[in-house]
């Protein structure tokens, strides 16, 4: 009686099998592994873009919270006329420009060619925000200029991925009294490309704030009250 060798192998529908499920599974793992690397990028660019955020308004809060206008003995003013605002009607907001005028936190007293007794005048800084276009993106460049009474002009870049900015007038009204503040609101992004980020919200953070002029207040809220900056302010760039 003969016996029966059975032999055994891979037949080549069970190789190409074989092969055709490791490719599925590679490739699942392989876009796994794409789409955690694309969210953990995503993840730390809004990470960073909310740090940098923070200390824009952290910046801009600063700046505003002493912005005043340069006075001599009594005089009225006017809110809007605090921070200039200068837009582009072609290009939108590349190049637009917020100036105005601040006192610096401490005390800071100059005598400008007044020699009334007991006059003295306080020298201002000019702070420009100004938004400027970067080559092949359509996000733009925020910059702060900050011009000294003696010349002197320091120029810092804030971000190079800004998709919008603006400072406006607020009135909030109460039962005692009418309050201004300025809006100010802006948006990073870490995409280029304008539309798709205006269009689906993808891809960029927005910030908001309210801040008021501690000299506006002092000034409209007690117009007869003594001067908390000792009588004067001034600004001579040169």
């Amino acid at each position: 009686m003969k016996k029966i060798s059975i032999k055994t192998g891979v037949t080549m529908i069970e190789l190409i099998v074989a092969i055709a499920i490791t490719s599925i599974i590679g490739t699942g793992a392989l876009m796994l592994h794409q789409n955690s690397v694309k969210i953990a990028s995503a993840g730390m660019a809004n990470v960073e873009m909310m740090r940098e955020g923070k200390l824009i308004l952290e910046t801009i809060r600063e700046d505003l919270k002493h912005a005043c206008v340069p006075y001599k003995d009594s005089f009225s003013i006017s809110f809007d006329n605090i921070v200039q605002v200068e837009f582009s009607k072609n290009k939108g907001l590349e190049g637009a420009e917020f100036s105005f005028l601040r006192f610096k936190n401490k005390p800071d007293f100059a005598v400008m060619g007044y020699y009334e007794k007991d006059y003295m005048l306080r020298a201002l800084t000019k702070i420009t925000y100004r938004l400027e276009k970067i080559e092949d993106s359509e996000l733009l460049k925020l910059v702060r200029e900050a011009a000294e009474h003696k010349g002197e002009t320091t120029v810092a870049t804030l971000t190079e991925r800004l998709n919008f900015f603006n400072i406006k007038p607020v009135e909030i009204k109460t039962e005692t009294a009418d309050r201004w503040l300025w809006n100010i609101s802006l948006q990073l992004s870490h995409k280029s490309d304008k539309s798709s980020v205006v269009l689906r919200g993808e891809n960029c953070l927005s910030f908001y704030d309210l801040v008021f002029s501690e000299f506006y207040q002092s000034v409209s809220l007690f117009p007869d009250s003594p001067r908390n900056w000792n009588t004067g302010m001034t600004f001579s760039p040169k």
